[in-house]
């Protein structure tokens, strides 16, 4: 027998995407109702379902998305409604209007900067520059010595899920080798799935492939047919821009499949090599830029 809760949950959570974590927090974990902003700056919550998933929503709302401040979550019993068959959002606000002063329209005037709108030019100073790699006139740039570093690490991490916390992300998609070690770390972050996009023959089972244009002659790209339903939210992620092939031809993968795709995000773009041209109307972002 299903049993019902009505959550208030307050602090800084209007207009930092909690509904939309809420839907996605909710969706996944089976159970029916809404959720909604009230005017006095809190979110609402109903939920029906079985009492594990309602106690592990309320764990996930009292985290909250990235960019949100939870200072209280409200629990009471609620009766069991008829008609919720999912969980969705009702947009507007819902309670009494005459409680919208200074405390809710401060969530929306006096919202905290994402994080980024922070620069992270230093960060550069953790990427060792190694010349004539792999071959003579190449300037290579090695993402390693960033990794290994654990204040470094954490704040590439930090501005990725800042730009893309409020974003109801379903799956992070990265290119081997270096895409991985970004990708399934901030699609841990998301609370979202991991999509691993190989070179040819790695994957056991029925995959889909895309070709893309090397200096001379091809390459091709593969992810698992089974890997995307069509519809879910995607995020592709990879360590570097550069000429842009292989970016392309993961977008190609993930349109190819159905993904609603959000964006396309990289740590490090070298923007001198114009590899967002072959990524026309993309939502790019790229957190450092080297023009040269």
């Amino acid at each position: 027998m299903p049993s019902a809760r009505l959550f208030r949950v307050r602090g800084r959570v209007q207009g930092v995407g909690f509904r939309w974590f809420a839907e996605r927090v909710a969706d996944n974990l089976g159970l029916a109702g809404y959720v909604r902003n009230l005017y006095d700056g809190a979110v609402e919550v109903y939920a029906v379902g079985a009492e594990q998933g309602l106690d592990e929503l309320r764990q996930n709302l009292e985290r909250g998305p990235m960019g949100a401040r939870v200072t209280a979550v409200e629990e009471s019993p609620a009766p069991l409604r008829s008609g919720y068959k999912r969980f969705h959002i009702e947009f507007g606000c819902s309670g009494d209007p005459a409680k919208r002063g200074r405390r809710y329209r401060s969530h929306w005037m006096t919202a905290q900067p994402t994080m980024h709108s922070e620069s992270y030019e230093d960060l550069k100073k953790l990427i060792r520059e190694v010349p004539d790699w792999p071959k003579p006139g190449i300037l290579f740039y090695d993402l390693t010595t960033l990794l290994k570093n654990q204040a470094g690490l954490r704040r590439v991490l930090d501005a990725l899920q800042a730009q893309y916390g409020d974003q109801a992300i379903d799956l992070v998609m990265a290119v081997e080798a270096r895409g991985f070690i970004f990708g399934a770390a901030l699609a841990d972050r998301l609370r979202a799935g991991f999509v691993p996009v190989r070179k040819p023959k790695k994957l056991p089972a029925e995959t889909a492939r895309a070709t893309y244009e090397l200096e001379y002659g091809t390459d091709a790209i593969e992810v698992h047919k089974d890997a995307i339903v069509a519809g879910q939210r995607v995020l592709i992620v990879d360590d570097l821009l550069a000429t842009g092939g292989t970016a392309a031809a993961c977008v190609k993968l993930a349109r190819s499949l159905g993904a609603e795709l959000v964006g396309v995000a990289f740590v490090v773009e070298l923007t001198f090599l114009h590899g967002r041209d072959k990524l026309p109307g993309e939502r790019l972002f790229s957190l450092l830029k080297y023009d040269s």
